[in-house]
This record gives C-alpha cells, sequence and structure tokens, in this order.
C-alpha cells in the first residue's frame, strides 16, 4: 500500500513540478513584456504586467507549498527522517526512488531549475534598469527644481 501510494504521490510531484515550470515560463514572458515596456516608456503595458506577475506569483506560491508538502510526504513515506526531508533536493528525492519516476523528476527538476535561474537573473535586469531610471528621473527633478527655484526668485525679488 505504502509503495502505491508514494508512487502515485510521486506522480502528482511530477506533475507539479510540471506546473511550476509552466508558471515560471510564463512569468518570463511577463518579465520580458516588462523590459519591453520599459524601453518604449510604456507606463500602461508596464502596469498591466505589474498586476498580471502579482497574480502569478500567488499562484506560484501556493503551488510551490503544496510541492513542499508532497516532498514532505513522499519522504516520509520512504523512510526519510524528518530532518534530512527538509532539507533535501528533488535530485537527492529522486535517487531514492524508481525509473521511470526518477526520469521525470530529474528531467523537470533540472529543467525548473534553469526557468527559476533565467526568471532570477532577468528579474536583476529590471531592477537594475529601474534603479537607473530612477536616477535619471532624480537628476531631472532636481534640475528642473532648481531652474523653477530660480526663476521664481529672481520674479519675486
Amino acid at each position: 500500500m505504502a509503495e502505491t501510494s508514494s508512487q502515485s504521490r510521486i506522480g502528482d510531484l511530477v506533475n507539479l513540478l510540471g506546473q511550476l515550470r509552466d508558471m515560471y515560463m510564463d512569468m518570463q514572458d511577463i518579465l520580458n513584456g516588462k523590459l519591453e515596456a520599459m524601453k518604449r516608456a510604456d507606463s500602461d503595458r508596464l502596469n498591466d504586467l505589474v498586476a498580471k506577475e502579482r497574480g502569478l506569483i500567488e499562484r506560484i506560491r501556493e503551488r510551490d507549498g503544496l510541492r513542499k508538502q508532497l516532498v514532505a510526504l513522499v519522504c516520509q513515506e520512504l523512510g526519510v527522517k524528518r530532518e534530512m526531508a527538509s532539507t533535501m533536493t528533488l535530485t537527492e528525492l529522486a535517487s531514492r526512488i524508481k525509473e521511470p519516476r526518477r526520469g521525470h523528476l530529474l528531467s523537470l527538476s533540472q529543467t525548473l531549475r534553469e526557468v527559476v535561474t533565467k526568471v532570477g537573473d532577468t528579474n536583476r535586469v529590471i531592477a537594475t534598469v529601474s534603479d537607473v531610471m530612477l536616477k535619471h528621473f532624480g537628476t531631472i527633478y532636481r534640475s528642473e527644481e532648481r531652474r523653477v527655484g530660480k526663476a521664481c526668485r529672481s520674479r519675486w525679488s
């Protein structure tokens, strides 16, 4: 019974990892759209994408919580100590299960790792671009503030 339950949960985990991979690929599309919107200074598009990003982040968090629960259950059924289970990677978990689930788990975890890394890289680029833009706008604001301030002082002096 435990073997069947464990195999079923591993199948659920594989399906969930596929969903997470797809969600992160959707996130990458959103982030690419944000970069394009920034290049074009399209604030309406940027706002729409930020709203989509927030919704997707919530769905990813929910799914990742479910992933952690499934991993904990599978580890428990495989006899892994609770302390080890909380830090066990998907690769380590895969080493404890049979084919074909092992191959599926390894493949999806590698693909998911690559997509998550790409999303992280793109987020860092967006943060850098945002920082540069904010500094630039700050410089423009201060310049205009000085110019307008001088004009007002000379007019009323």
